[in-house]
C-alpha cells in the first residue's frame, strides 16, 4: 500500500488532513528512532476510542509533522527498561474524519535515562482498515 498526503495543515493539522491509500495493506515506518533505547522502531497505532489502557492523552502536548502516510513528532520519555509500548496512536472505529490521538504510559519505562527522540506512527493501515481518507487529530 503506498499512501501521501493530498491535504494538510502543516503543523497544526487541527482542522485534519486528507490521506489517499491505495492497496490493502501498509507497510510500517520502519526509521522511526532506530537508536532509540526501550523504544521499539515501529510505534504501536491501535483501534481505541480513548486512551483507557494505554496511559494519558498527550495529543495537544506538542503539533504533529507529516510524513507521508505517518505522523511524527519529537517525543521524551523513561528510555531502557519498558514493560510496555510507553507512546500509543489511538484511532476511534468508525469515526469520519478518522480520529486519532496520541496516549503516553508513564509507568510503561520508569527508567531515568531520558531519551528524547523523533517517533513516527504510520496511519495508512488504520484508514485502510477504516475505509477512511480523512483523519483528524483530537483535542483532548
Amino acid at each position: 500500500m503506498t499512501c501521501t498526503v493530498d491535504r494538510f495543515a502543516p503543523a497544526l493539522l487541527a482542522a485534519g488532513f486528507l490521506i489517499a491509500c491505495d492497496g490493502a495493506s501498509s507497510p510500517q515506518n520502519a526509521d522511526a528512532c532506530p537508536d532509540a533505547v526501550g523504544e521499539p522502531e515501529v510505534q504501536q497505532v491501535v483501534a481505541a476510542a480513548s486512551c483507557d489502557g494505554y496511559g494519558e492523552d498527550v495529543t495537544d502536548a506538542a503539533p504533529f509533522d507529516v510524513d507521508g502516510s505517518a505522523l511524527r513528532r519529537e517525543e521524551s520519555w523513561g528510555c531502557g527498561c519498558p514493560t510496555a509500548p510507553s507512546f500509543t496512536m489511538a484511532y476511534e472505529p468508525g469515526s469520519s474524519p478518522l480520529r486519532v490521538r496520541l496516549c503516553y504510559d508513564g509507568a510503561a519505562d520508569t527508567c531515568e535515562a531520558l531519551c528524547t527522540r523523533e517517533l513516527t506512527w504510520d496511519l495508512c493501515g488504520a484508514l485502510a482498515a477504516e475505509g477512511e481518507d480523512e483523519l483528524a487529530v483530537v483535542d483532548p
